[in-house]
């Protein structure tokens, strides 16, 4: 019982890094558990926007950091509008999306962030919309960093800035975070997500918020 009770305190570190240059994109999470025994790389390298009813379409896969192994690998189109039938769908879907932010923000509040960075720098060939783009940036960064503070510890300010380029297009965004949450929590966590679920109406099936496609 002592050894259970001892597990569930140990911490599970995800790190997360986003980066965008020019094309390039990549969104990387590093997942520790038991001290690194137990460790999981999950990557997306590619992401393309074609549209709100062509959807987005994300190329992810899962490694093996401890043994150098691809585990799987995935190709998927992510849409936020479904058709003519989208809006009928995201109403029936609603009360599934109100339950999980419920379940979200209970969670996070067992969440502690030990690193939190943000980087930008942003320009274009008007200085107009130079400076009205990065005071754009800079509310939007505020805003999110400051409705994560409401939830999650931080143990060190977070870091965040916006650069102007002038006389130039550029576009190059690079941020790290790490978040450690307790196994013990994490698996509290699961199982009322798991409870939840099965008591919004349609189950699993009304749970599927995101209409995706694999390919």
């Amino acid at each position: 019982m002592a050894l259970i009770f001892f597990i569930g305190l140990t911490p599970i570190q995800a790190r997360i890094t986003v980066s965008r240059k020019d094309e390039n994109d990549r969104i990387e999470v590093d997942l520790r558990v038991l001290w690194g025994w137990i460790r999981f790389r999950y990557i997306i390298p590619f992401i393309q926007f074609r549209g709100l009813l062509q959807g987005t379409i994300l190329e992810s896969k899962t490694e093996d950091p401890k043994q150098n192994r691809t585990l799987s690998k995935k190709r998927k189109t992510v849409k936020l509008i479904n058709g003519v039938n989208g809006r009928r769908k995201r109403k029936k879907k609603a009360g599934s999306f109100a339950v999980f932010s419920r379940w979200l923000v209970k969670t996070l509040k067992s969440v502690q962030c030990d690193k939190f960075e943000w980087k930008t720098e942003i320009g274009s060939k008007d200085a107009a919309v130079t400076a009205f783009a990065t005071g754009l940036l800079w509310a939007i960064k505020s805003s999110l960093v400051g409705w994560c503070t409401a939830f999650i510890r931080f143990q060190h300010p977070p870091l965040i800035s916006v650069s102007p380029v002038y006389n130039r297009d550029r576009f190059v965004t690079a941020g790290e975070c790490i978040l450690k949450i307790r196994l013990g929590n994490a698996i509290i966590a699961a199982l009322l997500l798991w409870i939840r679920i099965l008591r919004v109406k349609g189950g699993f099936r009304s749970w599927r918020t995101i209409p995706s496609k694999a390919s």
